[in-house]
């Protein structure tokens, strides 16, 4: 997956990088995950879950953390390296 935009500079992934994802449909809190968001977004984000609701964080001060319900997100993969070209 080719990273678009800047929400998790501060976890050293920047635009442009290659994120390499693990197929999943599933993740603990603190992965940093692939979610589809209300089956048309896509975004790379820290994850938290609670019973009720599930929270997407970014890593960069500039973004608001988003929360949704349930069944507004699917998890899609699990992050496990980034590939950046020089």
């Amino acid at each position: 997956m080719q990273v678009d935009g800047d929400s998790m500079v501060n976890k050293g992934i920047v635009d442009g990088d290659k994120a390499v994802i693990e197929y999943c449909d599933n993740a603990e809190n603190g992965d940093i995950v692939v979610a589809l968001i209300k089956d048309n977004e896509v975004t790379l984000k820290k994850l938290k879950k609670d019973k009720d609701k599930i929270y997407l964080i970014p890593a960069n001060d500039k973004y608001k953390i988003q929360s949704f319900s349930p069944d507004e997100i699917k998890i899609q993969g699990k992050l496990k390296g980034i590939i950046r070209s020089y």
